[in-house]
């Protein structure tokens, strides 16, 4: 009895191991066969499976389709560090500062920005692709990290990235360079504005050979002919500027248009006004076209360009102001006839009272004569204080006007003694209570007064000798 319980005990142990036995070999079997089954649908769908596993794991599998343009343009230095690509992106940029993985960044996107490059629109989290003409409006930033467009302050994208393999393929022909194979794509290749459109002028008439040797004193002909230059080279696309809309209408609340990178079409009908010389004046239009109202203003130009395209004569005369000579009161006088056509009809009309004193031209239908009309009577008020400060002293509303072109029209009043007395106004406060009065005048044909006062004020030269 006792050795049958000893045989049953014995039967069930092994019964028990047999079963444990197939319980592991179950479950060493279940992963083997999902291991084989994954491997043949990772061989049938690659592409479906890796991103069904990057949204389940949450996380790349294999290699990254994607790299932060940071990493990629550290990497292109690394590589190529102790050769010409590199000694380029450590050039310093003329404020003196550099950008090494900004340049880096210039060319692994190209001189034509035809690398992809990925970002997020602040503040949107998609990531999407920026476009050629996007890039070709802005500037990387923070090390490659973002992107901001000329004029702005704030990133418009960040979290940059390029995608790995167009990154290999740019890197390869990047270290072409270092070999002399090709040149790489310099910082005049990727423009931006770092010159004003006066410090252009001033860098022509006095640091180049383009003018005669002995035109150290720019005349009005030969600031007129550099004007015709930059135009030139504007129109072919060899020089890029970047201007502002010249709009009254956005004011101090909605702040400055923004800068805007200007097409070589524009030059075909566009113009300079010549205001930029002029420091009296508050934001005055640089351009204008014909049946242009707003034209354009705070031109810039980018300074590698100028250089290439009018070298330095005298490196270390840079930066010196240009001396401009102003036209002599008898082509004032006949500049000032010209116009007397296309201003008929129209006053100089000057208004004061409890809000300050206001001096504007009006009304006038062309435009174009009246930006001409204003930049003849700013250089006619410069020449008045040049050539006649005894005459100023003596008018006290004259004498402290700083600005020229108001000087002009306050000389006409006062010293030309064209001014005619208007009505008198009641102005009020928004409460309707009363504010004082508005008193206003006038200056009647303005183009053929001002003639007439340049030719008195030529004969005053003849008498004083100075004509």
């Amino acid at each position: 009895m006792a050795k049958r319980r000893n045989w049953t005990a014995i039967g069930f142990g092994l019964e028990v191991i047999a079963g444990v036995a197939v319980t592991i070999s179950i479950m060493l079997a279940i992963p083997v066969a999902l291991v084989g089954l994954g491997a043949i649908v990772w061989g049938l769908f690659p592409t479906q499976t890796k991103k069904l596993g990057q949204k389940l794991l949450g996380k790349s599998i294999g290699p990254r389709e994607y790299i932060s343009l940071h990493e990629a343009a550290t990497r292109a230095y690394e590589e190529t560090e102790e050769t010409l690509v590199a000694w380029a992106a450590e050039t310093p940029l003329p404020n003196g500062n550099k950008a090494v993985l900004s340049w880096c960044a210039y060319a692994l996107v190209g001189k034509n920005r035809q690398t992809p490059i990925f970002g997020k629109r602040v503040p949107s989290r998609v990531r999407r692709r920026i476009k050629a003409d996007e890039l070709k409006q802005g500037h990387f930033g923070d090390d490659a990290r973002t992107f901001t467009t000329y004029g702005k302050t704030e990133p418009e994208f960040v979290d940059l990235e390029i995608k790995e393999a167009d990154f290999q393929q740019r890197l390869e022909e990047i270290k072409t360079w270092a070999g002399g194979d090709a040149e790489p794509d310099d910082r005049e290749e990727t423009p931006f504005p770092d010159m004003t459109i006066k410090e252009l002028f001033y860098y022509i008439g006095n640091d180049t050979d383009f003018l005669d040797a002995e035109s150290e004193i720019l005349t009005d002909e030969n600031w007129i002919k550099i004007g015709d230059e930059i135009r030139d080279q504007a129109s072919v696309g060899r020089l890029t500027f970047w201007g502002r809309v010249y709009g009254k209408q956005w004011g101090k609340m909605f702040g400055k248009n923004p800068l805007t990178e200007i097409s070589k079409e524009y030059w075909k009908e566009g113009k300079f006004t010549y205001q930029f010389f002029e420091e009296g004046e508050k934001d005055p239009p640089h351009t204008h076209q014909q049946g242009d109202d707003e034209g354009l203003r705070d031109l810039r130009v980018n300074r590698s360009q100028v250089m290439q395209i009018w070298p330095s004569k005298n490196k270390s005369a840079a930066g010196k102001p240009l001396k401009r000579s102003l036209p002599s009161w008898s082509e004032l006088e006949t500049r000032f006839k010209e116009l007397e056509t296309a201003l008929k009809g129209a006053q100089i009309i000057a208004q004061s009272g409890s809000s300050g004193e206001h001096w504007r031209l009006a009304p006038v239908l062309n435009h174009e004569a009246k930006r001409l009309f204003e930049v003849l009577a700013t250089m006619a008020g410069e020449r008045l204080l040049q050539d006649f400060p005894a005459e100023v002293e003596k008018h006290q509303p004259v004498k402290m006007e700083n600005d020229p072109l108001i000087r002009w029209y306050k000389a006409l009043a006062n010293i030309a003694q064209r001014y005619e007395f208007g009505q008198e106004e009641k102005e009020r406060k928004e409460d309707g209570s009363f504010a004082g009065l508005l008193h206003t005048g006038y200056i009647r044909d303005p183009a053929s007064a001002s003639a007439t006062f340049c030719l008195e004020l030529a004969s005053k030269d003849l008498e004083n000798g100075t004509g």
